[in-house]
């Protein structure tokens, strides 16, 4: 699931715990999931530097690493997490690269489905033109991406999932975001007014800080989000009404036929 809140939270998370210390060992128990560079080469641009920063785009999370030396690539899939651990702490389960540190403590990149993947870069910017990466959606102005999406022929669900448009939003909160705007995921979106997309802009920010605020748990979120309800034979938090599950780019979409009529 990790979208671009739960990817923040993983930033802040790594901001405090692993920040500054020098890495004495670093292992890779899922080779295959090394999308970019090889494991050795890995290993080895990892080993005696240290994380000074971290930096996030959309979905994508880096940890810069000392002496100008590249980032370190993290992309969760659809269960990754990362998990910091002391000496007197059991190992994660599911550890596809655990980098320790000089005084012990251990952060591990866990993947219990191995959907997603980690790697090296020696440039974030030439990563992220590679991978046609749009701005990160919380960074971008009202103008540029009302830009982004004028004149856009798909449906609306399918234009706020489009990664080289903007980054971030997933399957999950592009549910949540439509069903706070009353919008059907299947409107195209060259039937949305200037003042709808306006409106939808707003909440876009509104719905992802939300989320970000209350550690991307559910159960922490308003009541009248749809994410608590998103399953089979779930109903509307509003109206009760029966969720509708469709499919929308091949992913699982669910929606209100009653409030979202537009």
């Amino acid at each position: 699931m990790p979208e671009l809140p739960e990817v923040e939270i993983f930033k802040r998370f790594v901001d405090s715990k692993a920040l500054r210390k020098k890495i004495v060992r670093a292992e890779i128990s899922c080779p295959d999931l090394v999308k970019e560079g090889r494991p050795k080469a890995l290993i080895k641009n990892l080993v005696n530097q240290s994380f000074v920063s971290t930096e996030r785009r959309g979905k994508y999370l880096f940890a810069k690493l000392s002496n100008d030396s590249g980032a370190l690539i993290l992309h969760f899939g659809m269960s990754g997490s990362i998990t910091y651990y002391s000496p007197r702490q059991a190992v994660p389960q599911y550890g596809c690269l655990t980098v320790s540190f000089s005084k012990g403590d251990t952060i591990t990149y866990v993947n219990p489905r191995r959907i997603g993947l980690f790697g090296y870069t020696s440039s974030i910017d030439s990563f992220i033109k590679k991978k046609r990466l749009g701005p990160d959606i919380l960074s971008i102005s009202k103008e540029e991406f009302l830009n982004r999406v004028r004149k856009n022929g798909r449906v609306v669900k399918a234009v706020l999932m489009d990664q080289s448009l903007f980054a971030g939003i997933g399957n999950i909160y592009s549910d949540e975001i439509l069903f706070q705007a009353k919008i059907n995921p299947k409107t195209k979106a060259t039937a949305l007014t200037e003042e709808s997309w306006i409106r939808l802009f707003g909440l876009i920010r509104r719905v992802l800080n939300q989320a970000i605020n209350s550690d991307a748990e559910p159960e922490r979120m308003p009541h009248n989000f749809l994410i608590t309800n998103r399953r089979k034979n779930g109903s509307c938090p509003v109206c009760k009404s029966k969720l509708v599950k469709t499919s929308v780019m091949q992913r699982p979409t669910y929606f209100c036929p009653r409030c979202q009529t537009t």
